[in-house]
């Protein structure tokens, strides 16, 4: 399954009784907030109105499930990290984040973090990227670099060894969901052996 051609939202979920329990599996998308999950989801299934963009960071604050091709879940997380979120909030989405990637039941086929290739990995990309690797392995997990697009050639392939040299072991692949590049690239990758 290398294409996209039916995708779905079934239902936002706060809590692990929410998660469907049906027995298609699960891939998960992370990422910091404003790093362009959405719209690389959006990117990815060719529909531009799947996944909801917000121009504040931050907004999403359930786990939103998607079908796709009737044969498995994208579970999309919400973005980690945003500092201008109420404690509260950010320690429920933290905890959310946690038992997700740790729950026993679901069968994660891939965990996809996305970064912004422009930034590279931060300290909070790194730690989510250890929690991850504490319960997953290494082949489990794929980065996909957005916003490759707003780098030179050069600076391209700078960022994308940094990247490497952070998460050593990890598939990286630069994408711009703005402008669909490496669109056919990450889709290999994430249904890859699948």
């Amino acid at each position: 399954m290398h294409a996209i051609t039916s995708a779905e939202f079934v239902k936002g979920v706060v809590d692990p009784e929410g998660l469907p329990r049906d027995t298609l599996p699960y891939i998960a998308f992370l990422g910091r907030s404003n790093v362009g999950k959405s719209s690389t989801l959006n990117m990815l299934t060719g529909n531009g109105s799947l996944a909801r963009k917000s121009s504040r960071p931050g907004k999403t604050t359930e786990i939103n499930m998607f079908r796709i091709n009737k044969r498995v879940y994208f579970a999309d997380l919400p973005g980690y990290g945003y500092a201008k979120q109420p404690e509260p909030l950010r320690l429920h989405i933290e905890d959310m984040i946690a038992w997700y990637i740790a729950d026993r039941y679901i069968t994660h086929l891939r965990l996809v973090m996305i970064i912004d290739l422009r930034v590279g990995a931060t300290d909070l990309d790194k730690k989510m990227m250890a929690d991850l690797l504490a319960t997953h392995e290494a082949e489990q997990i794929l980065v996909l670099a957005n916003k490759a697009d707003g780098l030179k050639q050069s600076e391209l392939a700078k960022q994308l060894r940094e990247v490497q040299t952070a998460f050593p072991g990890i598939s990286v692949v630069p994408i711009s969901a703005r402008k669909g590049t490496g669109k056919k690239e990450a889709l290999m990758a994430i249904f890859a052996g699948l």
